[in-house]
C-alpha cells in the first residue's frame, strides 16, 4: 500500500480510515475531538520529516491527555446530574427533613 504525502493526503476525497473524508476531521471539533488522533496516525503514516513527526507526537500525547480530562468532566456532571435527580425525588416524596438533618454534611453540600 503506498501512502500520500502530506498534501495529497488533505485534498483526497476519503480517507482509508473507515471512510471519513477530512471535513469529518474538523466539522464538528467537539464532537470529533476524539478523531484528531486518528487522523494524526493517519498523517504520520505518510512519514513526515523527524521535526513533523516530533510535534504531531507532541500534539497527539496533549490531546490525548485532554480528551481523558474531557471524559473525566463528563462523568463528574452525570454524576452530579445523577445527586440532584435523587435529591428532588426526595423533597418531592416529602422524606427530606426526615432523611436529612438541615445542618448536615449533605445540606450544606446541596444549599451551602
Amino acid at each position: 500500500k503506498v501512502l500520500p504525502d502530506f498534501g495529497n493526503f488533505l485534498s483526497m476525497k476519503r480517507m482509508d480510515y473507515r471512510g471519513l473524508n477530512t471535513e469529518a476531521f474538523i466539522v464538528k471539533p467537539l464532537q470529533r475531538l476524539v478523531k484528531y488522533p486518528l487522523l494524526l496516525r493517519e498523517i504520520k503514516a505518510t512519514k513526515p520529516s523527524e521535526e513533523q513527526s516530533t510535534r504531531i507526537d507532541k500534539i497527539t500525547d496533549k490531546l490525548n491527555e485532554f480528551i481523558k480530562m474531557a471524559n473525566e468532566e463528563t462523568v463528574k456532571r452525570e454524576q452530579l446530574h445523577n445527586i440532584e435527580e435523587t435529591h428532588k425525588m426526595v423533597e418531592k416524596s416529602g422524606l427530606y427533613g426526615k432523611l436529612i438533618k438541615k445542618f448536615d454534611f449533605y445540606h450544606s453540600f446541596v444549599y451551602g
